[in-house]
């Protein structure tokens, strides 16, 4: 990580005169947020593959509508220590001995202590980039070509969006796109047939009867005509829809898109229940009443009718299909995530001594003063498609990061653990 050496000799300068760790000021930082989120925004947006060809069935245009939801942790970590030592001697006479010579004696008492402090500042910066955001050159800003470390260098998000994205690339993949319909709804019950001990109306009563039936299917027929036509303008828009617009945008057109053909395909399903209920009712007037020289032309009347509400039905849903087939398609990857971590650790001591004839110190031991400051500087990345509540992110890009902080709190913790025994 690059640090600059103006600030880091003047950190070692403050600490080994002190000899104890302060809270690291912001400043110290020598890495600008700003610059590491352009940094970010960059990466990015050289790593996600552009989507190609006819939405939504194109190379990647499953991923036009993704967010990139970011969390950005810098931590600092001082520390610092002050291990005085010194040494009071008493010289001795010297002592001769036959055959072996003549030897210095001496009385040492010595005296020691320590003294040893931590400090530590975590910032964290959580932001959502969508991919239809970074597609505008004046969102991006200039992307430079990479010259630093750490943060400011390369992050390898492209190799890691490549590795990612090879299952469902090739020939064949092995993980591809579609649309799982949902579960089908409860059957409903079969129209029961129309008994005529159960009617005690004239003939005139039972035709007008069959009228108000027929008008029920005019209605129905109708109202999916228009639901279906409308369903189909708004997906002909999600085809053409502009790749730099927002996931809002777009996925509030997928939304009215699917709620038209939703009320399109219960108007058929309505339609078809009022069809099947005057076909019982024309039954019931053929059977019972087909001498009565009202019913005939009633019959006739209504078959007419219901000839063209089928026509016209099974054009809308000739319409709700197309529709269909313009939704986006379950993707075939749901989210991916990605962490890169940064830990960089300078450290140094100070061991002044003086040794005179009655006196040693103040370091009489490895060191008299050490510390140190630890950069921890971590970069989680989910992305997915964002939920269909409006919100930016989904679920599953949360449940992404917060297997990604646990894994990180687990791996620092062993590191610190490590570490602990050497520490000052």
């Amino acid at each position: 990580m690059c640090v600059h050496l103006r600030a880091a000799m003047g950190f070692w300068v403050g600490l080994l005169l002190s000899g104890c760790a302060t809270v690291p000021p912001l400043a110290s930082d020598p890495i600008e947020v700003s610059q590491i989120v352009q940094r970010v925004k960059c990466e990015i947006w050289d790593a996600v593959p552009v989507p190609q060809g006819q939405y939504p069935t194109g190379p990647y245009q499953w991923m036009r509508d993704w967010t990139a939801k970011v969390d950005l942790t810098l931590e600092t970590d001082d520390t610092g220590g002050i291990t005085p030592g010194v040494s009071f001697v008493r010289p001795l006479p010297q002592v001769t001995i036959p055959g072996a010579g003549t030897f210095s004696q001496m009385f040492t008492f010595g005296l020691g202590g320590g003294l040893n402090t931590t400090a530590s500042r975590i910032e964290t910066l959580s932001f959502t980039l969508s991919f239809a955001e970074l597609r505008n050159p004046q969102y991006r800003g200039i992307c430079a070509p990479v010259k630093d470390l750490g943060l400011l260098g390369d992050l390898g998000l492209k190799e890691w969006m490549q590795a990612a994205l090879a299952p469902t690339s090739g020939p064949s993949p092995e993980l591809t796109q579609g649309y799982h319909a949902p579960p089908a709804s409860v059957p409903r019950a079969a129209t029961q047939r129309v008994r005529a001990e159960n009617f005690n109306e004239t003939v005139p009563q039972l035709i007008d009867k069959l009228n108000k039936t027929l008008d029920q299917v005019s209605r129905y027929t109708s109202a999916a005509k228009n639901y279906a036509k409308t369903a189909l303008d708004l997906a002909k828009r999600l085809r053409t829809a502009d790749l730099t617009k927002s996931p809002q945008e777009f996925a509030q057109l997928v939304q009215r898109t699917a709620d038209y053909v939703s009320m399109a395909q219960d108007a058929i399903d309505k339609a078809k229940q009022q069809i099947n209920s005057a076909n019982a009712q024309q039954e019931n007037l053929q059977q019972n009443h087909g001498q009565d020289p009202l019913v005939p032309p009633a019959i006739q009347k209504a078959k007419d009718a219901i000839d063209k509400a089928n026509t016209a039905l099974d054009a809308a849903a000739k319409d709700v299909t197309t529709a269909k087939r313009d939704f986006p398609s379950n993707p075939p990857i749901d989210s991916i995530a990605h962490q890169v971590s940064f830990v960089v650790t300078l450290s140094g001591n100070v061991t002044p001594n003086w040794s005179l004839a009655r006196f040693k110190g103040p370091g009489t031991g490895n060191s008299f003063a050490e510390g140190s400051r630890g950069f921890t500087h971590t970069l989680s990345i989910a992305m997915g498609s964002p939920s269909n509540t409006g919100d930016r992110v989904s679920d599953d890009q949360i449940r992404q990061l917060d297997t990604l902080q646990q894994a990180a709190a687990f791996r620092n913790a062993i590191i610190l653990q490590s570490n602990s025994g050497g520490s000052p």
